[in-house]
């Protein structure tokens, strides 16, 4: 997490204990372009689909939480203002 915060691609905020996380809605070509390939590498991604489940099954059980939550903001898309804790 550290590399993302310091690459500008991840913002933090702690309240007490929590530690919540979003991605960037930078406009810089370079985070778009990124986001975009991170976007079509993780869809053919085994451990990254496994990893997806187990991340919505932890919301359903109320491991974490989701703040915002849009219907694809799941999935790595550019630009979400997903904001994760666990």
């Amino acid at each position: 997490m550290t590399y993302l915060k310091n690459s500008g691609l991840v913002l933090d905020r702690r309240s007490g204990y929590r530690v919540y996380y979003r991605l960037t809605a930078s406009s810089s070509l370079d985070h778009k372009l990124l986001f975009k390939y991170l976007q079509s590498a993780f869809k053919r991604d085994k451990l990254f689909a496994a990893d997806l489940k187990q991340l919505k099954d932890a919301i359903k059980e109320g491991a974490c939480t989701v703040s915002e939550l849009r219907p694809d903001s799941l999935s790595a898309r550019s630009g979400q203002q997903t904001h994760l804790t666990r």
